[in-house]
């Protein structure tokens, strides 16, 4: 069945417009752009290495503090993408819904959708992915300072 022969109630062309003008992948691209700048930040972080302890005279395996503007800059730009990320999501959703009910209500119930389950998951996924790279940092900064503090008094 062609669907733009037998489209009598023009939902080829709402779907289309839809696609066009209201999905915009603008903020996923940024996200994405952030996330791969936080990423290679992370990159730069110090790794394990061994020193000899003096006073026992034995190795002992040292993982020194990232650097504190490469670690504020990390969770910046991890922040910033998850904003993107939860605007995104929350656009395309409340947009979906909104142009099913408009069609519904134009159509007189003879057109019915529905948000794609795929979509919906694939969309909010991203955001709860960024989030957790984005609360470690977070938590991580929090915690050097915290042991900073301590190691200061």
């Amino acid at each position: 069945m062609d669907g733009g022969r037998n489209d009598t109630l023009g939902a080829v062309p709402l779907a289309s417009h839809f696609r066009g003008d209201v999905v915009f992948p603008g903020l996923l691209i940024g996200g994405l752009a952030l996330e791969a700048l936080c990423w290679a930040g992370l990159a730069t972080f110090p790794g394990w290495h061994e020193e000899h302890d003096a006073r026992t005279g034995s190795d002992i395996d040292i993982k020194p503090f990232p650097s504190r503007p490469v670690t504020n800059a990390c969770i910046m730009a991890s922040g910033l993408a998850t904003i993107f990320f939860l605007i995104s999501a929350l656009w395309q959703h409340i947009a979906a819904a909104a142009t099913i009910s408009v069609a519904k209500s134009v159509t007189h119930d003879q057109l019915n959708g529905r948000v794609g389950a795929a979509a919906t998951v694939l969309v909010w996924l991203t955001f709860g992915l960024s989030v957790l790279p984005f609360l470690g940092l977070f938590i991580m900064s929090l915690s050097i300072r915290l042991l900073d503090k301590l190691i200061e008094d």
